[in-house]
């Protein structure tokens, strides 16, 4: 017998403040604006261009940022609140 599975949708919040539910380009947008990031400081952090993250930005679902390149801005951004003697 096939188990129709069905998928698991969290809600709430992490620890950055912003929805789980939101896409990967959601979150990118909430993290540029809740930390005042222009394109080109979350670029210099990835090792990208500051083109390809304005199309990370842009709402075209062919063309958004990575899960693993949206942790390790995650982190870098923690690294840095921690380096500063934040939380």
């Amino acid at each position: 017998m096939i188990r129709k599975l069905t998928p698991v949708v969290f809600t709430g919040v992490n620890f950055l403040g912003y929805n789980v539910c939101m896409t990967n380009t959601e979150k990118l947008r909430s993290i540029m604006d809740s930390h005042k990031m222009t394109a080109a400081e979350v670029a210099a952090i990835l090792k990208r261009s500051p083109a390809t993250v304005r199309i990370w930005r842009c709402r075209n679902p062919a063309r958004t940022i990575t899960d693993q390149a949206l942790r390790l801005l995650e982190l870098e951004l923690e690294a840095r609140t921690v380096r500063a003697g934040g939380k």
